[in-house]
């Protein structure tokens, strides 16, 4: 968030590739990638070899991360505590996970922000269905909600329904 405010998102993910130095934007552009790391010049190389430094690819602990969420029931757990769990889960995942990145070659596209609404959806339908029979009725009157509220809503109308 930090980078897109300040307008450096563009130079890390290539968007605006190094301008040759015969350009006459080439200092500017300097001007506005620079940094230096490692003996890398560009925010875009050290972007790319903190990505290949810290990116986790880990098999076996993705399939035991999507095994847990698949069968994530609240049982004996207070609601707190099996949201937190399930939060923590989702969370980790999206660290193992990469993400897809739609492009359409179009400003109106809006491929990434559907992603991440059914993402989103698909949280608290995880959510709801694990929890414990005793808030049945509650997990009816959610799902009936135009439009579905996001997971924080959803915890907050679960733990006010549980007092």
């Amino acid at each position: 968030m930090a980078l897109n405010v300040h307008n450096k998102l563009v130079f890390i993910d290539g968007t605006i590739p190094k301008l040759p130095e015969t350009h006459r934007d080439a200092g500017s552009w300097s001007r506005c990638s620079d940094m230096s790391l490692l003996f890398m010049f560009t925010a875009e190389s050290i972007w790319k070899n903190l990505l290949a430094r810290f990116k986790q690819d880990d098999a076996p602990r993705v399939y035991e991360i999507e095994q847990r969420l698949g069968s994530i029931q609240q049982g004996s757990m207070d609601e707190t505590t099996y949201y937190t769990e399930l939060i923590t889960l989702c969370k980790e995942y999206k660290n193992y996970v990469e993400i897809p990145v739609f492009t359409c070659g179009k400003f109106e596209c809006n491929a990434a922000q559907s992603w991440e609404s059914l993402q989103k959806r698909s949280l608290v339908t995880k959510f709801l269905m694990g929890l414990n029979e005793s808030f049945e009725s509650s997990r009816r009157q959610i799902l009936m909600l135009k439009p579905l509220p996001n997971i924080e809503d959803v915890f907050n109308l679960i733990t006010q329904d549980e007092r």
